[in-house]
């Protein structure tokens, strides 16, 4: 049984085919692409019953492949607490600060993104800088590229830890003038304190997921590979494919 067609009109579509790099329209059958060329051409080739729909010339490119994501992992950063944004520690402190008062007290609070690079100050954040902000929620805040974290006091504490230890593949970072724990957890060390977080619960996953796809979709990323898929998210994929909503092609290892 055939499927039903949609034709593209009226675009500037790039091909990414040396010989005939630009095309105006495209067809597309189910969830495959399968004709490019001039309006005339597609529209003989889909047939008069396909849908018709006009691009008015808009820029069309293929899609993008992300070989490398932790998608589901990424959203929850769209859907709690964002620190990407921080241009200094002050920034930092009041971002967190601000969020943390719509989080009921004892909730363990976790996120991702912030960079001290890009803050005047150069230098990593402390336990002391976010425990003012912070005496009644755990933390453990997540260097965007995922190899240091910082804890507060409280995380520190839930996790047993109180005092500096060698730790294989890790490091627990200590103020050189005190020896006391910063809060810093680097690599292996962060599992420390990670062990001892509660799953969310799989609506928060799901709404975590959703929010990564919509970004994805908007940046034009049609197809992923995840690494280090969590159940749940799997799961979570396999739902929205049964249903039609998937809006990526995932990979998921």
């Amino acid at each position: 049984m055939s499927r039903k067609k949609t034709i593209f009109l009226n675009g500037t579509i790039f091909t990414a085919n040396p010989g005939h790099p630009w095309a105006e329209a495209l067809v597309v059958e189910g969830e495959r692409l399968v004709f490019v060329g001039s309006n005339s051409d597609a529209i003989a080739f889909a047939g008069g019953s396909a849908t018709k729909i006009d691009l008015k010339g808009r820029f069309v490119v293929p899609g993008f492949h992300d070989a490398h994501l932790h998608f589901a992992e990424g959203g929850f950063g769209l859907v709690g607490l964002n620190l990407r944004e921080a241009q200094s520690l002050r920034q930092f402190v009041e971002d967190l600060a601000a969020y943390l008062r719509s989080v009921p007290e004892g909730e363990w609070v976790t996120s991702w993104g912030w960079d001290h690079e890009a803050w005047p100050e150069k230098r990593y954040p402390t336990r002391r800088d976010v425990d003012p902000v912070s005496p009644k929620h755990p933390l453990l805040l997540q260097r965007l590229d995922g190899h240091v974290a910082l804890a507060n006091s409280l995380a520190l504490k839930k996790a047993g830890l109180s005092r500096p230890e060698k730790v294989p593949g890790g490091e627990i970072a200590v103020d050189p003038e005190t020896g006391e724990m910063t809060g810093i957890l680097k690599d292996k060390a962060i599992e420390l304190v990670a062990k001892h977080i509660p799953p969310p619960p799989l609506s928060r996953r799901q709404q975590a997921v959703r929010a990564a796809l919509t970004l994805a979709a908007r940046l034009g990323v049609t197809s992923l590979q995840e690494m280090e898929t969590h159940p749940d998210s799997f799961q979570i994929y396999s739902d929205l494919d049964k249903n039609g909503e998937l809006s990526a092609r995932i990979r998921a290892v």
